[in-house]
Parts: C-alpha cells; structure tokens; sequence
C-alpha cells in the first residue's frame, strides 16, 4: 500500500486564510487508483482509516467481502422466494438457478425416492400449501400436463376425479 505524506495549501473557505495541511497518498483497495486522504477533523469520522477512492469502490468490495456464509443476513441457505416455495443453497445440484438455489420439495422427492426427478415431472404439493414440504404431503406427477389436468378437475368439480390424499413417493421408491 502506497502511504506518501506530502504537504498541499489549504485554502479556508471562511477566512480566505492560506496554511499548509499534510495529507496521505494512498491506493484504493478496490481498483488501485491512488487517492489523497485529507485528515478529517470530523468529530465521527476522526483518525478513521480510508482504504477506498469512493463509495461506490467501498460498496463494490463490500459486496464481494460479505456474501454467502460471510453476510450477517445469512440464514443457512434457505430462502422462501416470492411464490411461497422454500429454496435451499445447493451450488452443485442439476435443477440450482441462478443464485445456486433449488427448491426445497425437489430435494426431499429426490432423497426419498433414491434418483433425480427429471425435468418433466412435477411434485404437487397435496394440501395447496407451499412451504409444507413433509414427504407426506408430496405427490409426484410424470408431467406437467398431467398436473394441470388434475388442477383443471379440482377447478370443475369432476366426478371423475379422486382427490389426491396421499404421498405416492414411498410407493415410487420401491
């Protein structure tokens, strides 16, 4: 780190008065360019180190310091996203989105019945609740077509139709 003392005019904006302040050259953490540090007589801000150019370095650097594990809001990889579904941080699964998520019902389908659940199918979740992800209230459809129909049935009130009351996972995974 570059830490040259040199001496520059100040020139006080109150009194018009010249005098000679000292002041630091330093080289910011975040994109190396050198930067002076004036000495701050700031009661809040006196003797604080400045290691960043501008605020938007401090964020830059910040925001790749305090990520995952390391950020005070963490809270063990499981997030509810906007749906209602709850997510687990998984960054080495197949069906991870963007922000290395999969859904929780997903992982618990694939744990019971022993393999991957395919793209196509779907897990139903039997009592409408999204975030209950008990292996007994899971049901897993081949497709998605397949699922909308049941919904389309649930909708009209087929007599046809049999309401799903139970898991078929156990049933799959044997």
């Amino acid at each position: 780190m570059n830490n040259k003392e040199r001496k520059i005019r100040n020139d006080c904006k109150y009194t018009g008065e010249n005098s000679e302040v000292f002041v630091k050259e330093k080289t910011c953490l975040e994109c190396g360019k050198l930067f002076i540090k004036k000495p701050n007589t700031s009661v809040r801000y006196f003797n604080k180190i400045r290691r960043f150019c501008s605020h938007a370095c401090y964020s830059k650097h910040r925001s790749k310091e305090f990520v995952g594990e390391k950020s005070g809001r963490w809270n063990g990889g499981k997030v509810k996203n906007t749906n209602g579904y709850v997510r687990l941080m998984d960054k080495n699964h197949r069906r991870q989105d963007n922000n290395h998520y999969v859904a929780e019902h997903i992982l618990i389908a694939e744990n019971i019945l022993k393999r991957p659940i395919e793209k196509t199918e779907v897990i139903h979740h039997i009592n409408g609740i999204k975030n209950d992800n008990r292996p007994e209230n899971l049901y897993l459809f081949n497709d998605i077509g397949e699922h909308h129909r049941y919904h389309d049935y649930l909708r009209w009130k087929s007599e046809k139709l049999v309401p799903i009351t139970q898991s078929n996972l156990q049933a799959l995974a044997i």
